[in-house]
């Protein structure tokens, strides 16, 4: 791959694509199941800690190798191993990490998928109630139906490809414009009306009250691999996202901020599901179905 001619419209633009790629299902979909299944406080500490001391160092090291490069990861990292005086063939790095894209994108998708869907249907066929039985209900009959299931698949697939295929500024850029500020403004009317109508002292204590005994490897290994996972280091993403940013874009400004939203639109989706989940009883280490189960509980009881 050769350099590229195409670059991010400026600072704006790159800052929230960065923020868009590593804002997504791990924040939203993932990180409150995650914080449900381990302990909650003990897992927020570990996340944040992981990524300050781990994850944004990795991203700094992308970012720099890509606009070193200026190429595909594999380019981008033989380029810079050549000009180390390093052999080539580090270029394997790169390969190995975009496969590792492909194998997330298999389930990534399907979430997506699940998302639309459920999404849509709701819209069209209204909500099941304030139930949580008739929620859960709607939910498992929804994951019963394979062939609903791959139509939903195909399409998010099918946008993504849209998308993607319009190129940096017209596809990737317009998008993360468009849709962050729209994400982030449903979040906030999602955890504030889950904050006063859902049980939020509870939700506070679990979320902030250090519990010894979930202060543990395993919980620090889930959090590491959830910071890996919501902001997209070591799958040469951040690789290419900055071999189109131009040399007047701050490489560390961009990582410190798009971590920071991360993290803030991570809790924020905490936010949104904890207060419902404790207020109806429910099992916060539920597991994946969490956020599938509380949004429609909280859009139920909205005026």
């Amino acid at each position: 791959m050769t350099a590229q001619p195409e670059k991010w419209s400026g600072r704006i633009g790159f800052i929230l694509a960065t923020i868009g790629s590593a804002v997504g299902i791990g924040s939203i979909w993932k990180f409150p199941y995650e914080v449900g299944a381990n302990g909650g406080s003990a897992f927020v500490l570990f996340y944040v800690v992981g990524l300050v001391l781990v994850v944004v160092p990795l991203m700094l090291a992308e970012f720099a190798i890509g606009r070193r490069g200026r190429a595909d990861p594999s380019g981008s990292i033989a380029a810079v191993a050549q000009a180390a005086g390093a052999n080539r063939r580090w270029a394997a790095a790169g390969l190995l990490g975009v496969l590792t894209g492909y194998l997330i994108l298999s389930f990534y998708s399907v979430i997506g998928g699940w998302t639309i869907g459920y999404a849509v249907e709701t819209a069209l066929y209204g909500l099941p109630g304030a139930d949580p039985q008739a929620v859960n209900a709607r939910y498992e009959a929804f994951l019963a139906s394979p062939w609903r299931m791959l139509a939903w698949h195909a399409v998010f697939m099918a946008t993504a490809t849209v998308v993607v295929a319009r190129g940096v500024e017209k596809g990737i850029e317009i998008a993360s414009k468009v849709l962050m500020p729209l994400l982030v403004a449903l979040l906030l009317v999602l955890a504030g009306y889950s904050m006063i109508e859902g049980d939020l002292p509870a939700t506070l204590r679990f979320l902030l009250k250090l519990d010894p005994q979930h202060l543990t490897a395993r919980t620090a290994l889930e959090a590491l691999g959830l910071g890996f996972f919501s902001i997209g280091v070591g799958l040469g993403m951040m690789i290419t996202y900055a071999a189109y940013s131009g040399a007047e874009i701050g490489l560390r400004q961009v990582a410190v901020v798009a971590v920071v939203a991360d993290t803030f639109i991570s809790l924020l989706a905490g936010l949104a599901v904890f207060p419902i989940v404790f207020a109806h009883g429910l099992d916060p280490a539920s597991g994946p179905g969490l956020v599938f189960v509380t949004l429609p509980l909280a859009f139920a009881k909205m005026p």
